[in-house]
């Protein structure tokens, strides 16, 4: 259940495969996937203030060696982190339509092929019936969907 939420309800939008965020000139840029132990020794982006599950979903720590990623920078905001890959000073997790919702120049989305899949929620009080609520839901729905047709 959502953290803050006594009962709640959830629809799943869809599941995307994760992708590591790196610059064009990084070395597992030209590759076609990666495996997440083959990112062991790269420096992570992250989100400032994330949360230990936040932290640990993401960056997958532990890692299936037993190690843990290293976080180099945070930023407050995706466009932050995208910002900071750019710029070489670290490599991010994300799901793949970050590909096409913040594409770059001389930035590169490699997938990772090994690590499960993000979940792709809309939540909401299991009590809030309200028109705005259900309004709000559609509106993900739709949102989502279109957004997976044009990528």
């Amino acid at each position: 259940m959502h953290a803050g939420f006594r009962s709640a309800s959830r629809e799943r939008l869809a599941e995307e495969p994760r992708v590591l965020v790196v610059r064009r000139d990084h070395p597992l840029a030209d590759r076609e996937h990666v495996s997440i132990d083959e990112t062991n020794n790269e420096g992570f982006v992250m989100l400032t203030g994330a949360s230990r599950d936040v932290h640990d979903g993401w960056l997958v720590d532990p890692r299936p060696d037993g190690s843990h990623p290293r976080v180099v920078a945070t930023s407050d905001d995706i466009e932050g982190i995208i910002e900071l890959c750019a710029a070489g000073v670290g490599v991010n997790i994300a799901a793949a339509s970050a590909a096409t919702h913040f594409s770059r120049p001389g930035l590169v989305y490699v997938p990772i092929d090994d690590v499960p899949p993000v979940l792709i929620d809309v939540w909401w009080r299991a009590d809030e019936t309200s028109r705005d609520v259900a309004l709000f839901i559609a509106v993900a729905r739709e949102h989502y969907r279109r957004s997976r047709a044009e990528s």
